[in-house]
């Protein structure tokens, strides 16, 4: 099948308890699978659905999984799912999956006064080819034209980004098991740039906050023997203006599974096909508060492998925490770990606007193996609040920092090392009571140096 959705299509078709969408045995969705409904809400804010529950197992293989809805014609202006009974479960347990989203495509979950109850991806098994979101996705309505540009009705066409935005009380974002993520993963949302013009329309609604996260809590886990081949990243994944092949953005593409040669693998679709339709997208907009978490508290912790680097905010998005930022490495990480974000994918470029706030506690324990540093903050970007770096055992190869790399910290910066950090993490729940002599014997290697 081309797409499997939970509940009705519309607003107007309600489900009052949970959708539940099972794909199993060798079931092939070509495209989506969505736990709400297919057109945005532009109704009044209401629970289309009660709950979604979405489970793809075995030898299945699908290419996109959306724990809400997916927008294909309104203007998704009201909210699809709200209340604090309402729950979001994903649940990968075999199979191929292209791309995994908590959240909607364009549409929004929960409003600041009644946020949903919980969003929870549990990846246990199979193979995602792509990258995992715990919120949403911002993107083009999809039906509003044909494949030569042609427009067609519809009132999304005004605005070209959607919403995606998600108001939960817990965000949970787990990879274990045996699974592999070839991706990144990210504890928040996708956005996608304003796009100015495409053949004869203009759009001209594009809201702030595309792909924003606003929780209490958010959680990314990779554990057990879990791989990650690419970068984890406790928020979300904001605008990079310089993320274009021949002048369309990376984001201006919808995507399908197929075999090819005997591998499955993603097929990028553009929004519009036709090689004689320009796409204009707007690198002068401001960003800064697309794919923005904000919460109350937030934890990364690698207990497995990731290949890449590990980041406790997101990537060109900010991240306003209002209490702690942990993250705790007792697994291998091949690359960097900082406390921060990713500012800019430019080496030199640093992204001066404040991306990061709150306290950071970023901890090397147990087993830990680092191939790169480990820095208290950002990568290229700059942040507010103080940073804590605990080396308590493990091995490091590179240096560690207290501060960032090539950005600047409006706060205090600290490293511990021995019996004090162990001490803190014991204090703040970070390890628990009884690991001393254990870790004693592991120690704790830095091949380089440690820097305030």
């Amino acid at each position: 099948v081309w797409d499997a959705q939970g509940p009705g299509r519309r607003a107007a078709s309600q489900v009052d308890g949970t959708a539940h969408v099972l794909v199993s045995g060798k079931a092939w969705v070509k495209h989506m699978v969505a736990g709400s409904i297919t057109d945005g809400n532009n109704w009044q804010d209401m629970s289309c659905v009660g709950g979604t529950d979405i489970v793809v197992k075995d030898d299945a293989k699908v290419a996109s999984v959306f724990g809400a809805g997916y927008d294909t014609w309104a203007n998704p202006t009201n909210v699809s799912m709200m209340g604090e009974s309402t729950t979001i479960n994903v649940k990968i347990m075999g199979g191929t999956v292209g791309y995994v989203y908590g959240g909607g495509y364009r549409g929004t979950v929960g409003t600041p006064g009644s946020p949903i109850g919980s969003i929870t991806i549990s990846i246990t098994g199979g193979t995602i080819l792509g990258d995992v979101f715990g919120g949403g996705r911002g993107g083009l309505d999809k039906i509003i034209h044909t494949a030569d540009g042609e427009f067609k009705n519809g009132s999304g066409y005004t605005n070209s980004t959607g919403s995606s935005v998600v108001y939960a009380e817990k965000v949970s974002v787990t990879v274990s098991g045996n699974a592999v993520v070839n991706g990144n993963v990210y504890g928040g949302g996708e956005s996608t740039p304003v796009i100015t013009g495409y053949q004869s329309m203009s759009p001209n609604n594009s809201p702030t906050g595309v792909a924003m996260v606003v929780c209490d809590s958010i959680s990314v886990s990779i554990s057990d023997t879990a791989s990650v081949n690419g970068d984890v990243y406790g928020a979300g994944k904001g605008i990079d203006v310089n993320d274009t092949t021949g002048g369309i953005h990376s984001s201006a593409y919808i995507f399908s599974i197929k075999m090819t040669n005997d591998v499955w693998g993603i097929e990028r679709i553009p929004w519009i096909n036709d090689s004689d339709v320009i796409l204009t997208t707007d690198s002068n907009f401001n960003y800064s508060d697309y794919a923005h978490l904000k919460s109350t508290s937030a934890s990364v912790h690698v207990s497995s492998n990731v290949l890449g680097s590990v980041y406790g905010a997101g990537a060109y998005g900010q991240a306003t925490i209002n209490q702690n930022l942990f993250v705790t490495v007792s697994g291998t990480v091949e690359g960097n770990v900082h406390g921060g974000a990713l500012g800019s994918s430019e080496g030199s470029e640093i992204n001066d606007k404040p991306m990061v706030s709150g306290t950071r506690y970023v901890t090397v324990v147990g087993e830990a193996d680092v191939g790169g540093s480990v820095y208290g903050g950002s990568r290229n970007a700059s942040a507010t609040g103080d940073n804590h770096v605990l080396l308590i055992s493990g091995r490091i190869e590179g240096n560690a920092f207290g501060g960032p790399f090539m950005g600047s910290l409006n706060g205090n910066s600290h490293v511990y090392v021995g019996d004090y950090a162990y001490d803190l993490a014991l204090d703040l729940g970070i390890i628990q009571e009884g690991c001393y002599e254990d870790l004693l014997k592991i120690e704790m290697t830095v091949g380089i140096g440690i820097y305030g």
